[in-house]
């Protein structure tokens, strides 16, 4: 199973697009903290900092990319049958390309957050990131900080789950990625739209689209929500269970795959 996953990073690590990733990932986190001061987008070092510069949205696209097509890639390039011929299950074949997206999520994170914190401190003056960020917000700006990327990287495991469901699916690799961000986009209008039933049918507040808010949820000026909202507790609880529910469902679906037409 180890020398499984390490051949899928391999493969993974040699993709071209991987390395644009990463370029744009720093490009963006760091560039970006210079556009913020430069035209005075956000008041100060420690306002960009905390919501790493609101480009989280954007390593998110990235993740779905990856996961939308590491398993459709295989079957429209017929190698999914050198996998099968090895000695591994499809559960440990599946598992190990979630996997090895999951480490891919986690290496932009970190960039991510590395290079906010660069560009914060390269760009903006006197900044202190370790003070409260006002009086009446008692968590500094780096607390802030980590609490967006710990809230998004399990967001980002939420989209793993459904582009890896979507890419065990289809054998096209641009239908995959097409539906893959075609969810990532719209799920900003879902979510928008589940808040306006959830006022009347409270029950619904457990729906996928309302857990898209844990970033918000986690953050101090959300800790007073209506009554018909989830708690960032009661968020990341719905997440984890639609997490394991897709892996399910992937897996069912990745077993039952006919590779004779591949």
């Amino acid at each position: 199973m180890y020398a499984l996953i390490q051949n899928e990073i391999a493969k993974l690590w040699y993709r071209k697009s991987t390395l644009v990733f990463i370029l744009l990932t720093f490009i963006f986190g760091f560039g970006f903290a210079y556009l913020s001061k430069r035209f005075e987008i956000v008041p100060g070092g420690a306002d960009y900092f905390s919501t790493l510069g609101g480009q989280t949205s954007i390593i998110n696209l990235f993740i779905v990319i990856v996961a939308s097509t590491i398993v459709a890639t295989e079957f429209s390039q017929g190698t999914i049958k050198f996998l099968l011929i090895r000695p591994y299950s499809r559960t440990q074949i599946m598992l190990s390309k979630i996997i090895t997206t999951f480490v891919m999520a986690i290496v932009l994170s970190l960039l991510l957050f590395a290079s906010s914190y660069l560009g914060t401190l390269v760009f903006f003056d006197n900044v202190d990131l370790l003070a409260n960020m006002s009086s009446t917000v008692s968590v500094s700006a780096m607390g802030l900080a980590l609490r967006t990327i710990s809230a998004n990287l399990l967001l980002m495991i939420f989209y793993i789950m459904i582009s890896v469901f979507i890419s065990a699916s289809f054998r096209s690799q641009a239908l995959a990625v097409g539906l893959g961000t075609a969810i990532l986009f719209s799920s900003s209008i879902l979510n928008a739209i589940s808040t306006i039933v959830m006022q009347k049918y409270h029950w619904l507040r457990w729906n996928p689209f309302n857990t898209l808010n844990i970033k918000e949820a986690v953050l101090p000026k959300s800790a007073q929500f209506l009554d018909y909202q989830l708690s960032a507790t009661e968020m990341i609880i719905a997440l984890c269970c639609y997490i394991v529910l897709f892996y399910i469902i992937s897996q069912l679906v990745f077993n039952r795959r006919d590779v004779a037409l591949s």
